[in-house]
């Protein structure tokens, strides 16, 4: 149990020290990591969420649980 507890402090120490600054060998600090990261979850989000609420079976559920209009959701799918 104390080597992970080593671990989990060796990587916060670490994380905090190259947050701004990349480690020796490496470009990317963390925090651009971090940035790039989340910005990929939103490109996931938007992909997904069009599919799901494009002209399907399933955008029927999705639209009502979104409080859109069957007009709303032909607008979505025409663009």
């Amino acid at each position: 149990m104390a080597n992970i507890s080593e671990k989990c402090k060796s990587y916060a120490a670490s994380l905090k020290s190259y947050w701004k600054t990349p480690p020796n060998g490496r470009y990317i600090p963390f925090k651009e990591i971090a940035a790039y990261s989340v910005g990929g979850i939103g490109v996931q989000f938007v992909v997904y969420g069009v599919g799901y609420i494009g002209l399907s079976a399933t955008s029927l559920l999705a639209g009502s649980a979104l409080g859109l209009k069957n007009g709303d959701l032909v607008t979505l799918n025409l663009i």
